[in-house]
């Protein structure tokens, strides 16, 4: 019988409480588990992925991982060490925590962390039950992999965050002309821009000379006119070919309205582009800005009819907390919680 440590949300052990293995579902509301996951890089830059056991939930697919449940007594760092150990016959010396999450469906705490390694790439060991191969990959490859292949969505978000391939930027006058591109696409493609802090609106009434002076005024948090909050727009740019593949736009304080229905974050992805995790890539790297100024608890919306992005949403962490009819929009609209 495995036996673990019961935790709060804050990860804190709770003394005098035990959770016992295969009997989660009646932990109490308010009590977690802690999972602790390992990401490996190795020195020249690939990544180990390791494939699931057929006879496993999820059977066949890759994680860029190897990870399990802490056992009681453990602290984080040596249920990563042991998991290590036991899913790959790695040992490490040296794990740094890169990420923590609260996952409410399952009453689970999330402890990731990243080992670097020059260990022999062939001298991987499988465990017998848990998985049936290995292999190296880069991370384009990973980045690039579909839901079906790829198990470990917040290792694939922080592959992309950390790989150079993705950034986002604050806009500038070097960005205009592939800007007003990014916009004009979406009307040739009759679809809806969401998340460009009214670059949109700008260029149809005004210049986009006056969008950047507006992006300035709305981080003079002391001088914000209700009911405006203070906003962050940045432009998502592929380094490879400076190409604005996305935008968003990060509320830093919520109005009622926002509370309601707009959430913290807004974001698009160009026609062109989709399908391909941008969308994922931009909201994690988008949280990790929450994250940065200490908003702990994001709200995310979207409409109920597209199932893309709510899917989006949920790859990163977000629980559904209200679903309602807007008057605003016409439509139904989801809210969800992303805890940080």
């Amino acid at each position: 019988m495995e036996i673990w440590d019961a935790y709060s949300s804050d990860f804190e052990i709770t003394d005098g409480m035990t959770l016992v293995r295969g009997e989660e579902a009646s932990i109490p509301a308010g009590v977690y588990h802690l999972v602790c996951n390992v990401l490996v890089r190795h020195t020249d830059g690939t990544y180990l992925l390791m494939q699931r056991d057929l006879r496993k939930p999820y059977a066949g697919m890759w994680e860029a991982t190897a990870g399990g449940s802490a056992l009681k007594g453990e602290t984080p760092v040596e249920c990563a060490r042991r998991e290590l150990l036991e899913k790959t016959g790695i040992t490490a010396s040296v794990t740094e925590e890169i990420r923590r999450t609260v996952w409410e469906p399952t009453h689970c705490l999330y402890a990731d962390f990243l080992c670097i390694t020059d260990c022999d790439k062939d001298s991987i060991v499988l465990q017998e039950g848990e998985t049936i191969a290995y292999r190296w990959a880069a991370a384009d490859e990973i980045r690039r992999m579909s839901s079906k292949e790829l198990l470990s969505e917040r290792m694939r978000q922080y592959i992309s965050r950390t790989s150079g391939e993705l950034k986002l930027v604050f806009p500038t006058m070097e960005y205009k002309d592939r800007a007003v591109d990014y916009i004009n696409e979406f009307y040739e493609y009759g679809s809806e821009i969401n998340g460009s802090g009214a670059l949109d609106r700008f260029l149809k009434e005004s210049t986009y000379e006056k969008w950047l002076e507006k992006l300035l005024y709305y981080v003079d948090i002391a001088n914000i006119p209700a009911p405006g909050v203070p906003a962050l727009t940045y432009f998502l740019v592929r380094t490879e070919d400076e190409r604005i593949v996305g935008m968003v736009n990060i509320r830093l304080a919520l109005n009622d309205f926002l509370r309601k229905e707009g959430g913290h974050i807004g974001y698009s992805v160009r026609p062109t582009e989709r399908r391909k995790n941008y969308g994922t890539d931009m909201l994690s790297m988008a949280l990790k800005v929450c994250d940065t100024i200490g908003i702990k608890e994001v709200l995310v919306s979207c409409d109920k009819e597209n199932p893309a992005s709510a899917g989006v949403i949920k790859k990163c962490g977000g629980i559904l907390r209200d679903e309602f009819h807007s008057d605003t929009f016409d439509e139904m609209l989801q809210m969800y919680a992303i805890r940080l």
